[in-house]
């Protein structure tokens, strides 16, 4: 047999092979999905009940009720205003948010889950597109882990070792953060066309009957202060004078004085839209002065100049958007109407990302009333509950302490723990765990601050100070 001939025969024996591996596996139901394992877990067929209603949630760490263990949450709020609102009407609530993923992962999960009928899909999508996890999810390992999760032999294989049907995360201790924002700059088209074409190929999949809802999540990413917390990796070039503001600006925050850092970081904004993270630094020091107005406008105009686009990755008149049955709102906008602070988050987040209980719910009503969603689900007009959601979801002294030092860790070693222990230690002044958390703030924040010290010696030896000036010195 020539050798061409039988390459060729091997080749499509072993492509044969494999294809009746696949379907074995398939038929065998091994090497379930992420969506078939939520599903699974929370005893969901794919036969309805008659007159039964499904609602899929599908999103990160907004839709997971971030630093309240679950207890609190957007769905668990919706789910709370449904039956309230339809009390006989059987009503199947299931949450598939898991922190950090972005809209592949979204889109994924809502495409697998559609042989069970879901009536209306919510994707609450769009914050995570440019954060490191998914930035750093290119290149041939994680090409390879998407094909591997494609098949239901190669997810069967991963469940064997342990490992969840979902792409992994990246070693971040591999790149700066230098690497991430040029990655994500570089990226911006292409994950803007990437954005879009997930959320049509959902939107033709949807079955008739059935309503999709985009929400953007209330900051539509966390482009911003929290990408340079570890300041040491910062790329800094000491002979540009946008740079010497900012860095000057951090300096003026970490001594407390907000004035001058509201000042540097407008300065350092003002040279190079380079600097949208100045903006949001500059816009966090005006909210620290009660000058919420101002605030909101810089955190506004700051959304629009970071690499997230500030409609999601969708530009207001995309004729996406007029998809029938597709329908795009603003959780940013939804809040809007509930509380009157200017600034971008409207102090209803616990951290500047996630919201608080009362947030959650506000947009969890604002949700349930939706036209599209009400006519759908056929519940009947009716003002929100808030005192009794949080009755209902035990919200009392208990969750506000576990709450206040879940937001305390996530601060750690920042002033901005300071409330969040001091809220927890009114409320139980003789709790153990909260001294153990306060010894955990104070050992990092002593680090933090001897880094802090080394770095500013390291910054004022090349010319910089919290008092910046236009040249070096």
């Amino acid at each position: 047999m020539p050798r061409l001939t039988r390459a060729i025969f091997s080749g499509l024996l072993t492509v044969g092979l494999l294809a009746g591996l696949e379907g074995g596996a398939r038929l065998a139901h091994w090497g379930p999905t992420y969506a078939a394992g939520v599903l699974a877990a929370r005893g969901v067929s794919k036969k309805k009940k008659p007159g039964e209603r499904r609602v899929f949630f599908f999103g990160g760490s907004q839709l997971v009720g971030y630093h309240h263990q679950g207890q609190s949450s957007v769905p668990g709020a919706w789910d709370y205003e449904a039956r309230r609102r339809a009390p006989d009407r059987p009503t199947q609530i299931v949450n598939f948010g898991r922190p950090g993923e972005g809209v592949e992962f979204a889109v994924r999960t809502a495409l697998d889950s559609l042989d069970h009928a879901p009536d209306v899909v919510f994707l609450f999508t769009g914050e995570n597109e440019f954060v490191p996890t998914n930035i750093l999810r290119g290149g041939l390992r994680f090409g390879v882990e998407r094909l591997v999760l494609s098949t239901a032999l190669g997810r069967g294989v991963w469940a064997r070792v342990g490992r969840e049907p979902v792409l992994s995360v990246p070693d971040f201790t591999r790149y700066s953060w230098n690497d991430v924002i040029e990655t994500a700059e570089s990226r911006r088209g292409s994950i803007r066309r990437s954005f879009r074409r997930r959320i049509a190929g959902l939107a033709r999949r949807m079955p008739p009957g059935t309503v999709l809802v985009i929400v953007e999540p209330s900051l539509n990413m966390v482009w911003g202060p929290l990408w340079h917390e570890d300041l040491e990796k910062l790329w800094i070039d000491p002979e540009e004078t946008g740079a010497r503001f900012f860095v000057s600006g951090i300096l003026a925050e970490e001594e407390g004085k907000w004035e001058l850092a509201a000042a540097h970081h407008a300065r350092a904004y003002e040279r190079s839209p380079r600097f949208a993270d100045a903006a949001f630094r500059c816009a966090g020091a005006l909210d620290r002065l009660n000058r919420w107005q101002e605030a909101n406008a810089l955190y506004r105009e700051a959304l629009a100049a970071g690499p997230l686009p500030r409609h999601l990755l969708l530009p207001p008149g995309d004729p996406l958007r007029r998809t029938p049955g597709l329908v795009f709102l603003s959780a940013l906008d939804l809040l809007a109407r509930d509380h009157p602070r200017a600034r971008v988050d409207f102090g209803q987040t616990e951290d500047d990302i996630h919201l608080r209980p009362q947030s959650e719910w506000a947009l969890a009503n604002r949700l349930v009333q939706l036209p599209e969603v009400s006519g759908v689900l056929g519940f009947r007009p009716s003002p929100g509950d808030w005192e009794g959601y949080r009755r209902a979801a035990g919200l009392d002294a208990e969750f506000e302490y576990r709450t206040a030092l879940s937001v305390a860790k996530y601060h750690a070693g920042r002033t901005s723990a300071e409330p969040f222990l001091a809220r927890a230690a009114a409320l139980f002044p003789n709790r153990p765990d909260l001294a153990a958390t306060a010894r955990v703030h104070n050992n990092i924040s002593t680090r933090r601050q001897g880094r802090v010290a080394w770095l500013t010696h390291m910054w004022r030896s090349r010319g910089y100070s919290s008092e910046a000036t236009e040249t070096p010195h």
